[in-house]
């Protein structure tokens, strides 16, 4: 059984910054878990899903990079660099495990606490995929804090993130 801490990327800033709000946070809390010993690899999530203004390289990449100069094996990290949302961070997690051989991993992931409830319902009801959680409290804006509660109820109903809004959602972060 391969157990692997799966850490998707928040926001960015200008040019190639993670967002301070969300990601190092996560990014620091894996870390912490990391060095219990109780997980075999990470996988960070996120692809160019901002404006060129803004991101030219993929966040899983520049978590990478972060987790690498704390001391990570990078060997021990697999990048999902191509996700746009929720459901993406899920589908490409699962086929860059698959494409490294890794049948049936144990996932915990690390994340804002109304954000793994997202994880859990896609990975549950999409993929029949029971998680473990490793919730994080911090601050949203009030109105990112409602927003939540609105994707934990479009989760619920697209499961797949096939639907209308899921696909516009991942056309407007495209960059291609």
């Amino acid at each position: 059984m391969i157990r692997i801490l799966l850490i998707p990327a928040g926001g960015m800033e200008p040019v190639n910054k993670l967002d301070e709000a969300a990601t190092p946070k996560r990014l620091l809390a894996g870390l912490n878990c990391w060095k219990t010993g109780q997980y075999d690899l990470i996988v960070t999530t996120g692809g160019v899903y901002m404006p060129p203004n803004i991101q030219t390289i993929p966040a899983a990449r520049l978590m990478a990079d972060w987790l690498t100069a704390r001391s990570v094996p990078l060997e021990k990290i697999l990048l999902a660099d191509d996700s746009l949302d929720t459901f993406t961070d899920i589908s490409s997690t699962l086929r860059v495990c698959a494409d490294n051989g890794i049948i049936a991993p144990k996932f915990t992931i690390v994340t804002q606490w109304q954000h793994a409830i997202r994880f859990k319902i896609t990975f549950w009801l999409a993929h029949g995929i029971q998680i473990k959680t490793k919730l994080l409290r911090y601050q949203l804006p009030w109105v990112y804090w409602l927003k939540e509660f609105g994707f934990i109820a479009y989760h619920l109903i697209d499961r797949h993130g096939n639907l209308f809004l899921a696909r516009y959602n991942r056309k407007k972060r495209s960059q291609i």
